[in-house]
């Protein structure tokens, strides 16, 4: 049977592992012995893995990546012991869950796409269970979605785009998944679009309205969907404007302009719906310049070597 004494022990392991910055190896070496000792304490056990997770953000933020994942996993180990023993406790699968993310978030970001969409999958199963339990809870609702997000983000850094959307495919009456899939697709065409990959960006802009006009379709009556609509509009014509083709980018600034204006109508009280129309305007006029001004060159041009008759410049 434990003491005070042993309590206190473990009290003090602890501390040192999150203080004693040069103590810490024999402190986390201290907390492993005391938790396998304790294996049948589930509340001792609880705490050397939280331990462990403090630790491991602290060498993560100093940039000892490595010996983060190495402490995540170590707690890791711990919840999925905690978390066989009782699998209906909801505190014990959250926290599961939450080192699982973790774990995927350092492998993503060190270059282990498998690892990393293994981890968010398994995390996503366990937060639907949680969400599935109180159906009414957004919050739970939005942790799903998030999930559902990252895992997207992942396929499609790795150029896995029908992954991405395969779990939105799986549920169509899910509309929340399928909008984050297309604000994932949105997400990567921006940062394309940043390093001045813009063909990179419009392909993914393209796709994120592929997504969208369905949407809409299904839920009109969704001022959030339909708006969704205009700003990925506005995406793809921002990245044909800076691709040089004021054309297209015109009509998909209109198009957005159109539906921007009709949201605006049924929400007059709403001043951001009404401030987005005046944004769409300049879109579209800044494009119509440009396209004005590609015209007036081509006319002379034209007449410079001769050619008098109207051009087609849909057609050029």
């Amino acid at each position: 049977m434990r003491t005070p004494a042993d309590d206190a022990d473990l009290g003090v392991a602890l501390v040192v592992a999150l203080l004693g910055h040069d103590q810490r190896p024999a402190a986390i070496a201290e907390a492993g012995i005391l938790a396998a000792a304790n294996s049948d304490i589930p509340d001792r056990q609880r705490d050397v893995s939280i331990s462990l997770e403090k630790i491991a953000k602290m060498k993560f933020d100093s940039g000892d990546t490595a010996g983060a994942l190495a402490l995540y996993e170590e707690s890791l180990g711990i919840r999925r012991v905690l978390f066989e023993a009782d699998r209906s406790n909801e505190q014990r699968k959250q926290g599961l869950s939450f080192v699982i993310e973790k774990v995927g978030d350092i492998k993503r970001d060190t270059g282990d796409t498998a690892g990393a969409l293994a981890a968010y999958e398994e995390m996503l199963g366990l937060d639907r269970e949680v969400a599935s339990a109180d159906i009414g809870d957004t919050k739970r609702q939005r942790v799903v979605s998030i999930d559902l997000n990252k895992i997207a983000d992942v396929k499609l850094a790795a150029n896995d785009s029908d992954g991405a959307l395969a779990g939105a495919d799986a549920d169509t009456s899910n509309l929340q998944r399928e909008r984050e899939v297309m604000f994932s697709l949105n997400k990567l065409g921006d940062v394309r679009f940043d390093l001045n990959d813009t063909s990179g960006a419009l392909a993914d802009y393209d796709e994120g309205l592929g997504i969208a006009r369905p949407l809409v379709e299904k839920d009109a009556a969704n001022p959030r969907v339909v708006r969704d609509l205009a700003l990925s509009l506005d995406k793809v014509g921002d990245a044909e404007l800076k691709a040089g083709d004021a054309k297209s980018a015109f009509a998909a600034f209109e198009e957005g302009l159109g539906i921007r204006k009709q949201i605006a109508d049924a929400n007059k009280a709403n001043y951001q719906y009404q401030r987005e129309v005046m944004f769409s305007l300049n879109r579209v006029g800044d494009a119509k310049i440009l396209t004005d001004v590609v015209k007036e060159d081509l006319l002379t041009t034209s007449a410079a070597n001769g050619i008098h008759e109207p051009i087609d410049v849909a057609h050029r």
